[in-house]
This record gives structure tokens, C-alpha cells and sequence, in this order.
């Protein structure tokens, strides 16, 4: 961020900033234009959003983009209500040639507001679908912000960022369950995929009635061995993305040190245990 941004957004040496967020410093205390998870809401509220045709634009430019590497359908993690606007439209005017299989991202403190409906029914011959909640449990590994049980081996006081109340998560869910929504939720950090476990399993007891929830995590790159058979106990989707595993390379290990990357990317241990599997490319953060 420059610096008339973060005038703009009145960004402070002084700034208290949210618990699940981070501004970076220098050694004099002074804001480095660095912000973190939650902190990158202070520059996202300047930035005006782009329109519902802008949208529209993108969309049809990716979609160029994935058809020539030979993609047929796509799972979009994280759709604003704009943004689902602009798939309907170009569903609607015959424009989408791939499938689109979409997850609602929902605005912080309305999590179950949402949930509390079913989905949409979409047309037989329709190429997109939102009947997914996207939710984030914490942050990511390379910027130190996925939560874990213990700190980083290259930063020693600190362990990542939550960024969702667990009981959020939690009611959500069983909203979720209640009306017919699949739940996708990112954790990255050991600690963010327990805590999506423990929602998730008490969620499914509330809702015992739930047929097939296929409850997803997103990433599931960093996991206890003993969490990996709860994966499979709960019948949870581990949704992984490969090329994570050697574009962390750099520094995955520095982060969290040799033993516990035993559990980092760990896909023969959720292999060996059942656990369903759903890889993808992590599109637009990594190439299609």
C-alpha cells in the first residue's frame, strides 16, 4: 500500500487493529505499507468496488484463461454478493462455457444470515451453482497467520491469527445443515483445522439429520496425525491444492520447523485413512 492509501484509509503508527489482523512494522514503530488477513479490510474500504459489467469483464477473461488449459468446470471459493450478480448474468446470456460451481463468501457478523435460507434451485441447463458457504478459520503459512498449537519455529511469539469465532463457525454450520448448504472452510495451521473439526463434529450432531453435508476444508495443508482420523470419522472432504507443497518449499520448513512438517501437505496420511480428497489449483494464488 502507498502512503496516500494508508492516509486515505488513516492508517497510524497508532492504529489499533482488529485481533485476527496484522500491520507490519518497521524497527521504528512506522507502518511498512504491509497489512495481513483482517488488517487488508483498512485499504479495502477505499478501493471502490468495481461494477457489476467490470465483473462480468474478468470473468469472461479467466474463463479464456482455464479454457485453454482444459478445464471444463471450476469450484470458485469465495464469491461476493456482487459477484455471484455477474455469474447469473453471464449464465443468463449464455456467456459462461464452463461449469462454475460457487461458494458465497459471507460478510462478517451476517454468517448466518445466509445460511439460514436453502440455495437458490438453478435451472437444468444453468453453468452456475452457489450452493456452497465459504468461511475462514485463520490465515496463511507464508504469512504467518495459518493458527497453530504451537509458535513458529522462525517466530517464537507468535502462533497465527484466528479469524473466526468459533461459535460463528459452529452455528453456521448447523444453519448450513439445516437448509441444504455444503460448508467449505479454509484452515491452514493445525490449530485452524481442529477448530473446524470441533465445529463441524458438533454441528453434525445438532443436525443428525443432515444427508451427505460433504463438509469441506479448504487446504487442510498442516494437520495432526490424531486430526487426520477425525477427517475421516466425520466424513469431511480434505480439499487440498498440490502445487502448495512446492511453492511453500522456500520456507514451509522454516516456518514450523522438521517435525511437524511430517504433517504438512500430508496427503498419503489422509490417503491411508479414507479421508476423501479434492485437489485444485488455488487459482488465481497459484497458475490454473
Amino acid at each position: 500500500a502507498n502512503s496516500d492509501a494508508m492516509w486515505r484509509a488513516g492508517i497510524t503508527e497508532r492504529l489499533k487493529l482488529p485481533p485476527d489482523g496484522v500491520m507490519v512494522r518497521d524497527e521504528g514503530g512506522n507502518p511498512t505499507g504491509v497489512f495481513v488477513d483482517s488488517a487488508m479490510r483498512l485499504i479495502d474500504s477505499i478501493i471502490p468496488p468495481p461494477t457489476v459489467d467490470e465483473l462480468k469483464a474478468k470473468i469472461l477473461k479467466a474463463q479464456d484463461q482455464i479454457v485453454r488449459n482444459g478445464l471444463t468446470a471450476v469450484h470458485d471459493a469465495g464469491l461476493t454478493s456482487r459477484e455471484i450478480e455477474a455469474f447469473r448474468a453471464l449464465d443468463r446470456e449464455g456467456k459462461l462455457k464452463i461449469r462454475v460451481y460457487g461458494m458465497a463468501l459471507l460478510p462478517a457478523g451476517k454468517e448466518a444470515e445466509l445460511a439460514g435460507k436453502p440455495p437458490e434451485q438453478s435451472a437444468s441447463d444453468s453453468r452456475f451453482e452457489l450452493r456452497t458457504i465459504k468461511l475462514f478459520a485463520d490465515g496463511a503459512m507464508g504469512s504467518r497467520g495459518a493458527l497453530l498449537f504451537e509458535a513458529y519455529a522462525d517466530d517464537p511469539q507468535n502462533t497465527g491469527l484466528r479469524v473466526i469465532d468459533p461459535e460463528v463457525l459452529r452455528s453456521t454450520t448447523i444453519a448450513a445443515l439445516r437448509n441444504g448448504w455444503q460448508v467449505a472452510t479454509h484452515a491452514i495451521g493445525d490449530r485452524g483445522n481442529a477448530i473446524v473439526l470441533d465445529a463441524y463434529e458438533k454441528a453434525l450432531k445438532e443436525v443428525s439429520s443432515a444427508h451427505d453435508p460433504r463438509l469441506r476444508i479448504e487446504h487442510a495443508q498442516l494437520v495432526r496425525k490424531r486430526d487426520v482420523a477425525r477427517f475421516a470419522a466425520l466424513g469431511v472432504i480434505a480439499s487440498m491444492q498440490p502445487s502448495h507443497a512446492s511453492s511453500d518449499l522456500r520456507w514451509a520448513e522454516a516456518r514450523i520447523g522438521s517435525e511437524r512438517a511430517k504433517g504438512a501437505y500430508a496427503w498419503r496420511w489422509f490417503l491411508d485413512a479414507g479421508v476423501p480428497l479434492a485437489f485444485g489449483s488455488d487459482f488465481p494464488v497459484e497458475p490454473v
